[in-house]
């Protein structure tokens, strides 16, 4: 009897210091990367806040991404409001919606996927008349201790995910230069 208790006691702590350390994590991680982008502000400003310019750069609206699609939602196609969903082999799996901006250096965004929530946040700082700097934040709160856990191997791949994001901005935007077309949006906020 006497083992057994011990036996049990051995495989129980693991599992009990897995619970605890996990529990000491922070519920909250975030994440960032910062790159450049060889347009002006209000340039890149207007392709992250857009349905047209999301649809420029954006990973969800490229073509060939396994089983992935992405379009525009109704309601405002700029500014806030402005949202944009994706499927993922054919099922709905998020949302991107602007909850907040100030024109033309900041924007938020709610991403709501796989029952999870995070806060996006763009600061986009003008760098001479022709270039912008982008930090790209990303807040996400762990709902149970196995994310916490996973918190910490994951934020590499989430910030090599974001500079990608960031060289996809760049790239719309060089491409926007050699094909200039009309723009149809206006990035300003609307008013009632």
């Amino acid at each position: 009897m006497k083992r057994a208790a011990m036996v049990a006691f051995a495989l129980a702590l693991p599992v009990l210091l897995f619970l605890l350390g996990g529990a000491m994590l922070p519920a909250g991680f975030e994440m960032q990367a910062r790159g450049a982008v060889q347009a002006p502000q209000a340039e890149v400003f207007e392709l992250v806040t857009t349905h047209e310019g999301l649809a420029e750069w954006t990973l969800w609206a490229a073509e060939g991404v396994q089983d992935l699609s992405a379009g525009a939602l109704p309601g405002p196609d700029h500014g806030v409001g402005m949202a944009w969903e994706w499927d993922l082999g054919g099922e709905p799996y998020g949302t991107m919606t602007l909850v907040e901006m100030e024109v033309p250096t900041r924007v938020v965004y709610e991403v709501e996927f796989g029952g999870r929530t995070l806060t996006r946040t763009l600061t986009l700082t003008a760098d001479g008349a022709t270039d912008t700097q982008v930090v790209w934040n990303e807040m996400i709160f762990a709902q149970s201790v196995m994310e916490r856990w996973s918190s910490l191997i994951m934020n590499d791949s989430v910030e090599a995910s974001i500079r990608d994001a960031i060289k996809a901005i760049d790239g719309a935007a060089k491409e926007r230069r050699r094909s200039p077309a009309p723009s149809t949006s206006d990035p300003s906020p609307r008013t009632p």
